[in-house]
């Protein structure tokens, strides 16, 4: 608003600092009344009326450079008005700015929103001054009315409120402004018809309100205040579309607003231009960045047909949201679920639900062996921090078919492993570790393993009365059953390790350690109860060696290779059980004899410029797995990593595993080149190679691209090409458009189940994650994807 001059006043406004405010006004117009003396030019309150009720007039002259100029020597760039100052005990002024400013207490996503407490104003206008100015003022003695006409001005620090007409009537302590009514701070502004307030009740009323408040537009016919400190808003439209005629717009038939904590909408339409489109009867939000109120998509699937999902994100209050939803789908029928978020006992305990069913429809879909008509899903996730220590975590995931998340909801499917139902607690100590869990299978078309519970016992590693000897320790006692049909079995396992490591030359780390354990079976195939007793032992070696080379390259001052080389060998005899004469759960069960020795080489390049950065230009890692079993020595496993950056923004991934033994032979590749401009361009091209047991022969090529043109359009595509089958397996292509103050997402997928023609139209106030995640083009080391099974 630029910065305010501030005129000299005379002596009669020096006793009012700390008075009550009728007896300010009334003590300032009794003065104002009784000034006889010609206009003078050093003194501002010489032109004001010299009888009660005669208007108060203000000599204006101009100055050399043709300004308006007042007597006090103040200039202006239009018509000069009496400037007044009064410092307020009560900051009544401001508190009409603040009605004027209540639409500001509704804040944008991820910024709070502008005069939301009160509180602080008042503590404000009890210390900065408040001016006041207009061409006219005229004070009646019998009504104890001040009027001023003609540019109004109240003003305080960066807030001003100004108007054609002000009437302030003393005794009761009301306060009117009418005509071209604007109320201004910083870059905030609101403009209207007419202001009220009542300073006794601390309420306030504009009418006719628009303003903008970064990003919101809003209108409404009364903005009110409440002595609560909260306000009613009447017959309001928002916008973040600075059009005028705006794209969309929310209007409500009444809304309440606490300042900074919650907003409550009744009749609320989403309108596209003149056009409703929805319709809630009902809405409480928070004021804080969060869900979009409205979520919407709508497509074409040929497994399910011709589908829109609707979504109406409901906050009943801080704490706990909830969003029912419903699907409908031309082949598969009328679909609903209920989602929610929970944050209990003060953020410590966090937690979601989701949940979906539909009775399916299409013959097509449940015609498959284990698919029935009845189709759905309900995850629920809870964590708990109980104390300081002990925490609980809560996890229900049922699905009615493993077809159900590829056919409604692939994004999800692509992601997710198999469901997990379970409940654990646990303490984490400073030396040790407690968990209780019980694990339930929920659904029938998975195998998975029991738990009905597990308690769980560790010590971690810790130094022995500082002799240098390491010591730790697990005790694991459960009752186990494999579903479906598997082995079930009470099992007790107890292991201890000690290790001593030293270091030798400053460079060579060694860690010699021993290793034993007892497992207790109350059930094997072969009798009712086993022990079995296994030991092992084994010494780890690591050091690194590096060189710095001249750099061949201008952009490099000088490079370096570092190299970590890391040995581990372990010789465990045979155990007096074997795996096949064990029930079998987990790793535990699959104890054996062991003769290993594992090989692990870290290799890193590093550029130094002149600035002393240091980029990391590739790294190699290779690890190797020999086995010695009974004189037949054999290379178990390799794997091999390298990642090389050759320029800014591109890189090479290459990734591959051997296991050549016969029980367990895997042959895996990954391959990938990608180059990125953020916020541009990115690209890729690789190939993936899968031999095994379970899925022989398996290479596929994957390549995309994703390309803006300009801030308002992008488009990109992804293909996997399989040549087992000499055909895509998939494809995806996607166009997104800035529409100013909306975005539009339409996707064409085709896969080997179904294709889908997709459309989001999104408001971008309120971002879906789909459409971010989609259109974001990530520069290197974030979260770029990349398709993989391993």
């Amino acid at each position: 608003m630029g910065q305010i001059e501030k005129s000299r006043h005379s002596d009669i406004l020096s006793d009012f600092q700390s008075r009550d405010l009728v007896e300010v006004f009334n003590s300032l117009c009794y003065n104002l009344a009784n000034i006889t003396e010609p206009v003078s030019r050093h003194n501002p309150c010489d032109s004001l009326a010299s009888r009660p009720g005669e208007p108060i007039r203000v000599d204006k002259q101009r100055d050399k450079r043709g300004k308006r100029q007042n007597r006090a020597g103040c200039c202006h760039t239009r018509p000069a008005a009496r400037r007044i100052k009064l410092r307020s005990v009560r900051g009544t002024a401001i508190l009409l700015i603040s009605a004027a400013f209540v639409f500001l207490a509704y804040p944008a996503p991820g910024a709070s929103g502008g005069l939301s407490d009160l509180r602080e104003l008042d503590v404000v206008s009890r210390t900065e001054p408040i001016y006041f100015s207009g061409d006219t003022f005229s004070y009646n003695s019998k009504t104890g009315i001040v009027t001023g006409r003609g540019h109004i001005e109240i003003i305080q620090n960066e807030s001003k409120l100004s108007g054609d007409t002000v009437v302030m009537n003393l005794p009761e302590r009301r306060a009117e402004i009418e005509g071209n009514v604007a109320a201004a701070r910083d870059r905030e502004v609101v403009e209207g018809s007419k202001g009220v307030f009542d300073f006794e009740k601390q309420e306030g009323i504009f009418y006719g309100a628009r303003g903008r408040s970064e990003p919101w537009y809003v209108t409404a016919n009364q903005i009110q205040r409440q002595m609560t400190g909260e306000y009613y808003v009447d017959d309001g439209a928002l916008t973040t579309c600075d059009l005028p005629h705006p794209h969309y717009h929310l209007q409500a038939g009444s809304v309440d607003v606490d300042p900074g904590r919650r907003v409550v909408a009744r009749d609320l339409a989403l309108f596209a231009g003149s056009v409703p489109i929805f319709y809630l009867p009902y809405y409480s939000q928070g004021l804080a960045p969060g869900r979009p109120p409205i979520e919407f998509e709508a497509g074409n699937q040929s497994d399910i047909g011709a589908y829109a999902r609707l979504g109406y994100n409901l906050e009943l209050m801080k704490e706990i949201s909830v969003t029912p939803h419903v699907g409908a789908f031309t082949k598969s029928g009328i679909g609903a679920g209920l989602d929610g978020r929970v944050r209990l006992f003060d953020g410590d305990g966090i937690g979601r639900f989701d949940s979906f069913y539909i009775s399916d429809t299409n013959e097509g879909n449940t015609d498959e062996q284990g698919v029935d008509k009845d189709r759905g899903k309900a995850d629920v996730y809870y964590r708990q921090q109980i104390t300081e220590d002990w925490t609980g975590l809560l996890q229900v995931e049922y699905l009615s078919d493993r077809n159900y998340l590829k056919t409604f909801e692939f994004d999800e499917f692509s992601e997710r492993e198999q469901p997990e139902t379970f409940l654990n607690i646990d303490r984490t100590g400073e030396h040790s570790v407690i968990s209780l869990m019980m694990r339930e299978r929920l659904v029938d078309f998975i195998q998975d393993v029991e738990r009905r519970p597990e308690l769980r016992l560790e010590l971690l590693e810790q130094e022995m009365r500082n002799t240098g000897l390491f010591f730790s320790a697990t005790n694991d006692v459960a009752y186990l059953n494999h579903e479906p049909g598997g082995p079930e079995s009470a099992r007790n396992f107890t292991d201890a390790r000690a290790s001593y490591p030293v270091r030798l030359w400053k460079m060579l780390s060694l860690v010699p350690f021993a290793e034993g354990n007892v497992t207790y079976y109350s059930d094997t195939p072969t009798d009712d109860n086993e022990f079995r007793l296994s030991w092992d032992t084994g010494l780890i070696g690591q050091t690194h060696f590096q060189k710095v080379y001249g750099s061949p390259v201008s952009r490099f001052t000088s490079l370096r290779h570092l190299v970590v080389p890391t040995v581990a060998y372990r010789f465990r005899p045979r155990p007096d059980e074997e795996p096949e004469e064990l029930p079998q759960f987990d790793s535990i069960d699959l104890i054996d004899r062991e003769n290993l020795l594992e090989v692990e080489v870290r290799n890193y390049l590093h550029g130094k410029r002149e600035n002393g950065h240091i980029s990391e230009l590739g790294q190699y890692i290779l690890t190797a797995d020999m086995e010695f079993d009974d004189g037949e020595d054999k290379l178990a496993v390799l794997e091999n990593e390298l990642l090389i950056r050759p320029v800014t923004n591109g890189e090479l991934a290459l990734k591959s595993l051997n296991d050549f033994r016969d029980e367990r032979r895997t042959d895996l590749l990954s391959a990938v080149l990608r180059y990125t401009v953020p916020d541009s361009f990115m690209a890729s091209i690789g190939v993936i190679h899968e031999d095994t047991t379970l899925r022989p022969f398996d290479t596929q090529a994957v390549y995309s691209l994703s390309k803006a043109f300009g801030p308002l359009w992008r488009v990109g595509f992804e293909q996997r090409y399989d040549f087992a089958v000499n055909d895509f397996s998939y494809q995806e292509f996607w166009v997104w458009r800035d529409l100013h103050c909306w975005e539009a997402l339409v996707t064409l997928r085709d896969r080997e189940e179904a294709t889908t023609v997709m459309i989001l139209l999104n408001i971008k106030a309120f971002p879906m994650k789909k459409i971010v995640s989609r259109t974001a083009i990530y520069p290197l080391g974030e979260n770029a994807p990349w398709p993989t099974r391993w």
